[in-house]
């Protein structure tokens, strides 16, 4: 049975990975095929132990052989001379599914089966991370892999026969997975063999050889004109910096060598030239020799020549870097060994590639000398960190000191691919005294504000063509806006954009960026119009009337969660306490019994979770889920603290968050006894539970119940004679009254009032079901019984008021319950009343 699994893990792996398959199943998505193949990366690991399990090995680490007699086949599939050599690198497969060969229906050719394609492949050793690379053109050489089984190499001839001294056969584990992907300058096939606990990567690139393009037509690449260097950079119109190469003596070698080349253009204005920057493109080179009758334009010129040539190899890369082989965050060291390139790229919709932040503009011209790409105004060199370009300007010493201070400078310094907002001194001038001394303190959660100023991604200026919105590091969000050619960030100009650095890019702003979570929680609430709660606040004095000053008090506080209650709510309590002499305490008594700790978002509230309140008992929270009709509108969640509903929640503040609530949380007893026993419409079924030695029960603060407890009037309307059955006889009420506990809490907003909701059963104690159930004018229900007064707080639970007693089924009596008592049956929101 086991071979069985294995054999059929096996099949199942050739079916989707070997290169017979049709090619539209290989050609996978490059982000589905990196899970799909790290998944059959786990499968061929299991595969390989399963087979060291079955076969065994030796203690020298070699594969056991099997007995003839007890070998699955007669030869691995490999070794038959029927077979092809494996070739790791080989793509094959056709185009369309061999069906169709039985019509005689002609393959169709692919663009890399032309003229002019050269092939690169790579072969690398996962298990010893080493790549060997092979360059082929024009068409593919015969490759002959090693394939490692166990402690031997075997040899593989174009038969597939094995080229070895060793004789005995043996069972091999061998998985391959290959995936194909094509670009427009290219078409990339990666295969990945595991082999016996070898584990490698072989990668083929097709694409146009050097100085070709792809062919019109479909099949192979075709020449395309390559001119001199300096007649490209004519006749693109850049002029200034054919100028700077030919007046530069360190370029002369590169008429020798294969180079890539970021040319800025002319035409693009640049902050250091006027607006009459503009020149006019002339294809003739002779231009540059001769005097131009326009002064102005050969002072730009002049002038542009100057600043390319202190830095021109700043511009210049080693090697052949096509558009294709420009990947977004590459950073490419330049002929200036103290300079790099960072490449990125966007889609705004449309796709961009960058280079140091300036658009490439022009892509893949060929030259004698290397492929140029023309880019939108000077670039400006990759040659300090971040923390570096800082320090070295006075203008953000401050920020660089509150950084230091925080311990957050190592972020500007590693590696990596960061966007700085960084504001300048006087940007710290702007701030009130209050929030400059707390920043400058360390206070005042300065580690938010600094995060807020750092994005985790490089997001340079020419991304930006309309409204982007992204997440900081303080896992909040920023608005870069361009408009009237100006660039924002949550409405603060941006002075100075795209200082580029090894590690990302740097945009100067003047004032300091401040997130929600730096905020405040007076500062929110004002800004929130949670204005009543300030006010109760307020409010609170002490015994000579001098405020409490609790604002500053819960400005102090944190790691906490604010619970706040709807204006109006709050209003009208307040004009409840105007003359009761208990005002203060019960004013304090509300207000802390609307902060928790620690700080819980609403996604962190599990049900039946009792958050700790900083004086007095906990708040109790239930998580709702509500299936709609036959689960045709899916299911709801809905999260209550003290049976009241979250209105908005997860508003973050300095030290804490803040959830808004519909009404005031009520206070929670010492238990759900207590509220039976401190209330006079419950004193029969009081009694009951007394008799009953229920009490203790309800007592228990480890469990939590929700009580559905009968009014006296409930009982009055139960037969005379089984009411005083049960006075009487105890042990035949007990039953009675566990069938109103259930051993939850069950708040009266998680029976769902719609017409298309479900009705809900719950276990009570006495082993049967109830059910929960609404009408559409909101009325709710539990097992026929009408709910009279809701949501009771104590500490182990919630009682609810009912106008019935709960009659297990095994205790009704009279007739049938359909036809000898009132019932209501039909779908939730639809109310029938059967009368018996």
């Amino acid at each position: 049975m086991k071979l069985l699994s294995l054999l059929l893990l096996i099949g199942f792996s050739a079916v989707f990975c070997d290169d017979s398959y049709p090619r539209g199943v290989r050609n996978l998505h490059p982000r589905f095929w990196d899970q799909f193949s790290t998944s059959l990366d786990r499968l061929g690991d299991q595969i390989s132990s399963a087979v060291d399990s079955m076969f065994g090995t030796n203690e020298d680490g070699s594969v056991r052989t099997v007995p003839l007699s007890s070998r699955p086949l007669e030869t691995p599939m490999r070794d038959r001379p029927s077979s092809p050599a494996f070739n790791p690198f080989d793509i094959g497969g056709p185009v369309i599914s061999p069906f169709f060969n039985l019509f005689n229906i002609a393959k169709a050719r692919n663009w890399w089966d032309g003229e002019n394609v050269c092939i690169e492949r790579t072969e690398t050793d996962e298990l010893l991370n080493q790549t060997t690379n092979v360059v082929e053109t024009v068409q593919e050489s015969e490759f002959q892999p090693e394939i490692s089984t166990g402690s031997d190499v075997i040899h593989l001839d174009e038969s597939g026969e094995e080229i070895g001294e060793r004789e005995a056969r043996q069972f091999q584990s061998h998985l391959r997975m290959s995936s194909c992907q094509e670009t427009i300058s290219s078409y990339v096939c990666t295969t990945r063999v595991r082999s016996n606990g070898k584990r490698k990567t072989y990668k083929t690139k097709y694409s146009c050889c050097y100085g070709t393009v792809r062919n019109p037509s479909g099949i192979g690449c075709t020449p395309a004109e390559v001119r001199s260097l300096s007649e490209t950079l004519l006749s693109a119109g850049a002029r200034s910096f054919a100028a700077a190469i030919q007046s530069n003596t360190a370029t002369e070698r590169m008429g020798k060598g294969n180079y890539t080349f970021f040319v800025p253009l002319d035409e693009v204005k640049t902050p250091e030239f006027a607006e009459e920057n503009i020149v006019v493109v002339d294809e003739d080179a002779e231009l540059l020799k001769n005097a131009n009758q326009d002064p102005l334009e050969n002072e730009i010129i002049r002038k542009r020549r100057e600043i390319y040539s202190s830095h021109i190899l700043d511009h210049i890369i080693p090697g052949i870097y096509m558009s294709g082989d420009l990947k977004d965050e590459m950073l490419i060291e330049t002929e200036d060994s103290d300079a790099k390139i960072r490449i990125n790229e966007y889609r705004i919709p449309q796709y961009v590639q960058t280079a140091n932040c300036r658009r490439i503009m022009k892509s893949d011209q060929f030259t004698k000398e290397g492929v140029v790409h023309f880019i939108e105004g000077e670039m400006d060199p990759a040659s300090k960190t971040l923390a570096d370009i800082l320090k070295s300007d006075a203008r953000f010493s401050t920020f660089v000191k509150v950084m230091e201070d925080a311990g957050m400078t190592d972020t500007l310094e590693k590696p990596g691919q960061v966007t700085l907002f960084a504001p300048t001194n006087e940007a710290f001038e702007k701030l009130t005294a209050t929030d400059r001394e707390k920043i400058l303190s360390g206070k005042g959660c300065v580690d938010s504000i600094l995060k807020q100023h750092l994005l985790p991604n490089v997001i340079c200026s020419t991304a930006v063509q309309a409204r982007a919105r992204t997440r900081t590091n303080a896992m909040s969000h920023v608005l870069l806006e361009r408009k009237d050619n100006v660039l924002t960030v949550d409405g603060n100009p941006i002075l100075r954009a795209d200082v580029i650095g090894t590690n990302g890019i740097i945009h100067e702003i003047d004032s300091v960026l401040m997130p929600e979570t730096a905020k405040s929680v007076i500062q929110v609430l004002e800004e929130r119009n949670m204005t009543e709660f300030l006010n109760l606040l307020d409010q609170a004095v002490d015994q000579d009337g001098k405020s409490l000053n609790l604002r500053s008090t819960l400005e102090k506080l944190t790691n906490f969660t604010l619970f706040v209650p709807d204006n109006l709510a709050i209003k009208k309590f307040l004009e409840e306490q105007t003359e009761d002499p208990k005002r203060t305490e019960n004013l304090l008594n509300v207000i802390y019994n609307h902060i928790a700790q620690p700080q819980l978002k609403a996604t962190a509230l599990r049900n039946g979770d009792v958050l700790s309140t900083i004086e007095g008992p906990g708040l109790r929270t239930q998580i709702s889920q509500f299936e709609s009709f036959l689960n045709i509108l899916g299911s709801t969640k809905r999260a209550t603290i003290q049976c009241v509903g979250l209105e908005t929640y997860d508003i973050p503040v300095c030290g804490g968050v803040i959830h808004r609530v519909s009404s005031l949380l009520p206070k929670s007893v010492d238990s759900v006894w207590e509220v039976i026993m401190t209330d006079s419409s419950y004193s029969v079924f009081k009694q009951l539970l007394e008799l009953t030695n229920l009490t203790e029960t309800l007592k228990d603060k480890e469990e939590s119940f929700t009580v559905f407890a009968p009014q006296n009037q409930a009982f009055y309307q139960l037969p005379e004679e089984t009411l005083s059955e049960m006075m009487k006889e105890p042990e035949k009420a007990l039953p009675v009254l566990k069938n109103h506990i259930l051993p939850e809490t069950v708040c009266c907003s998680s029976i769902e009032v719609t017409g298309f909701s479900l009705p809900v059963r719950k276990r009570t104690l006495n082993g049967s079901s109830v059910s929960l159930n609404s009408a559409i004018d909101g009325t709710r229900y539990v097992g026929g019984a009408k709910l009279m007064n809701c949501d009771k707080m104590a500490e182990n639970g919630i009682v609810h008021g009912i106008n019935k007693v709960l009659m297990p089924q095994a205790t009704r009596i009279g007739p049938l319950p359909l036809f000898g008592m009132n019932r209501r049956v039909g779908l939730p929101g639809l109310e029938v009343v059967l009368f018996g």
